[in-house]
Parts: structure tokens; sequence; C-alpha cells
């Protein structure tokens, strides 16, 4: 369950990372952009390293097998190519998200539900992402680094 925290707080963080760059006006290929895109390709890299570790993770309680199922989601995602395919799967696992809940009782089902409704959460902030079927955000204020002049 350790490797699950893990989990949501590095795909908050690339979330938050690929929404900065997805904005509207945002120079990309500016110069003092580069620093920007390797944190951008470190988070990628880290959010699927550990996608993995989770799901290596031998489960020791039952609720554990719930999150492997989620981790599995992501690696789902992560495989398909096409980017209109991976928009429908994306959209079809927040239509059907009730398939993940954790089925067991006490005070452990009750962590993991919340925990898998926290990583919902994120993944529905995810799916705005272009790569997943979302559209481009509004840009930040045009006194942000690397802005392209309109």
């Amino acid at each position: 369950m350790s490797s699950f925290y893990l989990l949501l707080r590095r795909i908050k963080k690339t979330v938050e990372i690929e929404h900065r760059h997805q904005a509207e006006g945002v120079d990309l290929f500016a110069p003092e952009r580069t620093d920007d895109l390797r944190d951008l390709e470190v988070a990628w890299e880290d959010l699927t390293e550990t996608v993995f570790d989770v799901i290596l993770q031998l489960p020791v309680v039952p609720e554990d097998r719930d999150l492997r199922r989620v981790a599995f989601l992501m690696k789902s995602v992560f495989e398909i190519e096409e980017p209109c395919d991976r928009a429908h799967f994306v959209a079809e696992a927040r239509r059907h998200r009730d398939l993940f809940d954790c089925a067991v009782p006490g005070m452990q089902g009750e962590i993991t539900t919340r925990l898998i409704g926290r990583f919902f959460q994120v993944f529905d902030q995810m799916a705005e992402l272009k790569q997943f079927g979302g559209t481009p955000v509004k840009a930040p204020p045009s006194d942000c680094i690397g802005m392209n002049p309109a």
C-alpha cells in the first residue's frame, strides 16, 4: 500500500507539470524551457516506474489487490499508442470507475476506498490532457517565462 501513496503523489505531480506545458501560447522550444521539459520527462518516467512498483508488489492484504487493479489501469493507458483509442479507454474507465471499488469491509477497506477515490480525482484531471482526449488549457499570464508573444 505504501507504493500506492507514492503513485498518487507522482501522478498528481506529473499531471500538474503537464497541464503547465499544455497551456495555450506556451513556447515549449524556448531556451529557458529546457529544464521544464526535462522535469516533465523525469516526472513521466518516475510515474511509469511507480506504476510497475505497485503491480510487482506482492499483495499482503486483500485490499492490495484492489490497488494493483488501479495500477494495471494506468499500465493499460500507457500501452495504448493511438490517441483516439487512449482517449476512449480513459473515458470508459472514468465512466465505469465503480469497477475499481474496494469490496473489503473494515478500516483497511475504507482507507483503500479513499485512496482509490483520490486516484480517480487525479485521473479525471489527467483526462483533461491532450494525450488522453482533453483540450488545451488557458495560457498563464503573459509575464510568465516562455510565452509566445501574440
